[in-house]
């Protein structure tokens, strides 16, 4: 038997960005800041430039900012990566300002948002591949549990799964 086990519902990096397929969970700054998340040396710098840098994925960002120009961002920019997707978005609204860049920290690693629907995603990718997927979670949360179920047998509906917990069991009795 072939395994999965997908956990980008727990990550907040990213090695890359390059994959259109992550566009959806990679977070970029959507306020130009004096500096870059990675030259920061300390723990209340680094807290305080998230809170000031208002992270959104790219698509977020530009539907915030340019509303009435959005439909024609996500048609034009359908199939196409972070980078790929800001040229359109700048050909369309050349003052919009997203950097997934700058959020990258020393390692060189993007920010992302984890979530059920990346996991599922990323599920959706190997599910051809393997004959049991699961993803691994730090908690017992069923809802996460049924959320990363109803998505992937939407896609595979007789797809063998698993729910795989690193952390704490819930006590006897709950």
């Amino acid at each position: 038997m072939v395994y999965y086990r997908a956990d980008p519902h727990n990550a907040n990096r990213i090695t890359s960005a390059v994959d259109y397929r992550d566009r959806p969970f990679i977070l970029g700054a959507t306020v130009e800041l004096p500096r870059e998340y990675a030259s920061l040396t300390d723990s209340p710098s680094r807290t305080q430039w998230k809170s000031d840098a208002r992270f959104m994925t790219i698509d977020e960002a530009f539907e915030a900012a340019y509303p009435s120009s959005y439909d024609a961002f996500i048609e034009q920019s359908k199939g196409l990566n972070v980078s790929e997707a800001l040229r359109i978005a700048h050909k369309l609204e050349p003052k919009f300002y997203f950097s997934a860049d700058a959020a990258r920290n020393v390692g060189g690693y993007y920010y992302f948002r984890g979530c059920v629907e990346a996991s599922i995603a990323r599920s959706a990718l190997a599910g051809k591949l393997v004959d049991v997927l699961w993803p691994n979670a730090g908690s017992y949360d069923i809802d996460i549990m049924e959320r990363y179920a109803k998505g992937v047998l939407a896609i595979f509906p007789d797809k063998c799964l698993g729910y795989n917990v690193t952390g704490e069991f819930p006590a006897d009795g709950e």
